[in-house]
């Protein structure tokens, strides 16, 4: 799972540098990405602490 994982950030930091190499009016997709990637790795991280408070509070996040 964490070749999956390590993929996805890595496409999205190439389209990261590309968006911000490229000037486009695409830039707005740069704040999308960062927000999007904020609730995958919350819950990568929630499922590595099973039955604990940890995961509440981090589901709470």
């Amino acid at each position: 799972m964490s070749k999956k994982v390590l993929t996805i950030h890595t496409i999205v930091l190439v389209f990261f540098a590309l968006i911000l190499l490229y000037q486009s009016r695409f830039s707005f997709l740069i704040w999308n990405l960062i927000l999007a990637l904020i609730p995958f790795d919350l819950s990568l991280v929630s499922r590595q602490f099973k039955h604990s408070r940890w995961r509440y509070l981090i589901a709470v996040l």
